[in-house]
């Protein structure tokens, strides 16, 4: 027999706790509840669990948020929304304060990358849809999904799923999730072009927060995947513009340059898709003119390939240097058989 079973929403698992709560004459903070039923992941079994590990951690008493994240080793989630607070208004220092607060409780760096994607998901849907907020969610994503840009937020969930993947080649975790911490800092897509950092300038002061409307530079040549990257396309229309190049913009025409041996993608209602997707995110009407082109520059595809080779050879260079390795290959003759050697993948498994 087979049982394909679904997870269940944490939305789902909170009400029904707090229905079991009730039935022992029990009362939880909603936070409380939102930490649980997010740490049960999607099984009801797991967070009866979990509740029960609670109540005796409370002594049998009302359960509080501070106490339930004591018991879950979960209080970084909270100055996360300090590191996301300090992102937006530019302030380097309090980021790495923040890094600082959290490494006192020696943390696994890779969860809190995942708890960190986690908020910047919610937040951006509170943008698109606000009517989609949740009595669980935490009132710092609501502030969040206010003060920053809609696209700064895509751009920076890309960045923290990217840096959870790249963890497990940092030199140590705490260097990669603080580097991952500063290229939030440092990249804004408003700010193509500049060559101030964020937070050091005026250019950041001028921009509207989030819910007004404006209109943002098209990042150049590299920033232009990025930007793709933030465009949440779908299907025919993602991969016409994977395989396309920044060439220029002029007033309100934007031009890229189509790779030659994927002319096939070029269809009008393709292109006018990616038209419209990058004059919502830019906040005003443009026209978009795509060329193919024996070369059409860094395409987001080509981005993506270049880094696989890059993980690749790290991957077969960590190994040849690796001291056991050159013990067998010294002592026994071993050889690494050529093409054997695989990065690890975003889980942290490999070979």
């Amino acid at each position: 027999l087979q049982f394909n079973l679904r997870r269940l929403p944490a939305a789902t698992i909170r009400e029904l706790l707090g229905q079991v709560l009730a039935n022992e004459g029990l009362k939880a903070d909603a936070g409380a509840l939102s930490e649980i039923a997010r740490a049960a992941d999607g099984s009801m079994r797991d967070g009866l669990s979990l509740l029960d590990q609670a109540i005796a951690f409370c002594g049998g008493k009302d359960l509080g948020r501070a106490q339930v994240e004591d018991m879950l080793g979960t209080q970084g989630r909270q100055i996360l929304f300090e590191v996301l607070r300090a992102v937006v208004a530019g302030q380097g220092d309090a980021l790495l304060a923040c890094v600082d607060k959290l490494d006192v409780q020696a943390p696994d760096y890779a969860a809190l990358l995942n708890d960190l994607a986690c908020i910047l998901q919610r937040a951006g849907v509170l943008q698109v849809l606000p009517q989609a907020a949740d009595e669980g969610d935490d009132p710092a994503i609501g502030e969040l999904a206010k003060a920053a840009a809609p696209e700064d937020v895509q751009v920076w969930y890309q960045i923290v799923i990217n840096g959870r993947r790249d963890l497990p080649w940092a030199p140590d975790p705490r260097l990669g999730f603080e580097m991952t911490l500063l290229r939030l800092l440092a990249f804004r897509p408003g700010e193509a072009g500049s060559t101030q950092p964020a937070g050091a300038g005026s250019t950041t002061a001028a921009r509207p927060v989030a819910g007004g409307a404006r209109a943002a530079p098209l990042a150049g040549d590299a920033g232009w995947p990025a930007r793709v990257a933030a465009l949440e396309l779908e299907g025919f229309a993602k991969q016409l513009a994977r395989h396309c190049g920044w060439s220029g913009r002029e007033g309100n025409v934007v031009r890229l340059s189509l790779d030659d041996k994927m002319k096939h993608l070029l269809v009008e209602d393709r292109r006018m898709g990616l038209e419209q997707a990058l004059s919502r995110q830019l906040g005003e009407p443009i026209e978009l003119r795509i060329e193919p082109a024996a070369n059409p520059g860094m395409t987001p595809a080509k981005a993506d390939e270049q880094k696989e080779i890059d993980r690749q050879r790290a991957a077969e260079s960590a190994i040849e240097a690796d001291p056991m390795v050159q013990a067998l290959k010294d002592k026994l003759g071993a050889k690494v058989r050529a093409g054997s050697v695989q990065p690890v993948d975003s889980n942290g498994a490999g070979k």
